[in-house]
């Protein structure tokens, strides 16, 4: 895909390094971050995912990180 313009081009030429750099340091520390066990919610049943992968089983079987409202009587 061309650049726009010519500025663009040498912007990128020359901070592109430091962009990359960057880049690998935000995910060195999104690996390094733990899981936080939490709540999840289906309807009235209240879950708790304790590992990333029980969240991820938990999502895929419904549940979500909304709790349901309560009726009003």
């Amino acid at each position: 895909m061309p650049y726009k313009s010519k500025k663009q081009e040498t912007y990128l030429r020359i901070n592109k390094p430091k962009v990359a750099k960057k880049f690998d340091r935000d995910i060195k520390k999104m690996k390094k971050k733990t899981f936080k066990p939490h709540k999840m919610y289906k309807g009235t049943m209240v879950k708790t995912a304790k590992t990333h992968a029980e969240h991820l089983r938990l999502g895929k079987a419904g549940y979500t990180h909304t709790r349901p409202k309560k009726k009003k009587k």
